[in-house]
């Protein structure tokens, strides 16, 4: 099957193109994985008691 340079190009735009709502996710997305993996590594202390919690399908961490 070949795919025409058109249709990859057209995929990969829409690939890249993200709303605002969607960066600002994945940006929390990130933070919250990098500070959790420091504070496994114990680079980060907490600078009080930390609890986790499910909310829905989204997990909230609280300080």
């Amino acid at each position: 099957m070949k795919i025409s340079k058109s249709k990859i190009s057209e995929s990969t735009q829409n690939a890249t193109v993200m709303s605002s709502t969607q960066r600002r996710r994945r940006l929390l997305e990130y933070q919250e994985k990098c500070e959790a993996e420091a504070l496994y590594n114990g680079d980060l202390k907490p600078s009080g008691e930390i609890s986790f919690s499910i909310v829905g399908k989204s997990r909230k961490t609280g300080y």
